[in-house]
């Protein structure tokens, strides 16, 4: 098995597949540019050729994937590769991975620290941002 480019964003949505066995529907469950993983039973053996329409958060119209390829099975889960996708669907589901890895993504807080200024001054805080003790006060001599 050929491993994965992308890491898989946690997409939840409607999602039809037709194969040469008859229709189908799930839930997809992730998403990356070059497939997803996808919940429904019964699960689709190894190798199922799928013609896809995936129902995407935000997206108006449900996104077609013209090929696509079963590549694992697990329990009532399995995972398919993209193989045909017209360039306006291509671009949707780039623009869709890029929004969910940007909500994946920690939040980054920045806090500033005073420079130490030395024992003669000192910074208070009462509920805010530090200020500097203008008052200073005399250390006894040691």
């Amino acid at each position: 098995m050929a491993k994965r480019r992308d890491a898989r964003g946690m997409v939840h949505g409607r999602v039809e597949y037709r194969h040469a066995g008859g229709q189908g529907d799930g839930t997809l469950m992730d998403l990356t540019r070059q497939g997803c993983r996808i919940k429904g039973t019964p699960p689709l053996p190894f190798g199922t050729r799928l013609r896809l329409q995936l129902w995407l958060p935000d997206v108006a119209q449900p996104v077609q994937v013209d090929l696509a390829a079963v590549r694992w099975v697990q329990d009532n889960q399995f995972g398919v590769s993209f193989l045909e996708v017209s360039p306006d669907a291509r671009a949707c589901l780039e623009q869709v991975c890029q929004l969910v890895r940007e909500a994946q993504q920690p939040e980054v807080k920045v806090i500033s620290i005073p420079p130490f200024l030395g024992p003669e001054e000192e910074f208070v805080s009462r509920g805010g941002p530090p200020i500097r003790d203008t008052a200073r006060r005399k250390r006894p001599n040691s």
